[in-house]
């Protein structure tokens, strides 16, 4: 999942592909809601941690946390509770 979540970030937030990154929030979500333990895991921890780990400051990386679900939302926002930090488009 990390290398899915460098693709996304290089492929689709950098080259600002809205569509792909709506799709890919949503595939995020269902994994959350859907998924069993190890999925979730790998959802939160592999692709939402390793993409909120060092944002770009860029518009568009804010532009794909408005696309996550509200699970995928509230996972971030705990991780920036979690490591003290503040992500931007996600803790408010």
């Amino acid at each position: 999942m990390g290398v899915f979540a460098a693709f996304t970030f290089k492929e689709f937030i950098l080259g600002e592909k809205d569509e792909k990154l709506r799709k890919v929030a949503a595939f995020i979500e269902k994994l959350i809601e859907e998924g069993d333990k190890k999925v979730k895991y790998a959802a939160q921890f592999g692709f939402l941690e390793g993409i909120t780990n060092n944002p770009p400051d860029t518009k568009k990386f804010e532009a794909f946390i408005c696309y996550l679900g509200p699970k995928s939302r509230e996972f971030c926002q705990a991780l920036d509770k979690f490591w003290g930090t503040k992500t931007k488009g996600v803790t408010k």
